[in-house]
């Protein structure tokens, strides 16, 4: 797998168990609500944006996933 692919499953794992919609992480996440549409059609994103996204679903998971 590369950096990519396993970026991308993180944020489908993410999305499922959340139950945030794609659009809605995208917007909150990064200000792109077109994000995980365009990640999943082969969008590379940049390292920036991986750990941008990566600092949302932790702090979303430790604030309503965690209990």
């Amino acid at each position: 797998m590369t950096l990519q692919t396993d970026f991308a499953a993180e944020v489908a794992d993410f999305l499922s168990r959340s139950g945030l919609k794609p659009s809605r992480f995208g917007r909150e996440a990064l200000g792109d609500p077109g994000f995980v549409a365009a990640l999943n059609q082969g969008r590379a994103p940049n390292l920036r944006t991986i750990e941008r996204a990566r600092a949302f679903i932790q702090a979303y998971t430790h604030e309503h996933l965690s209990q």
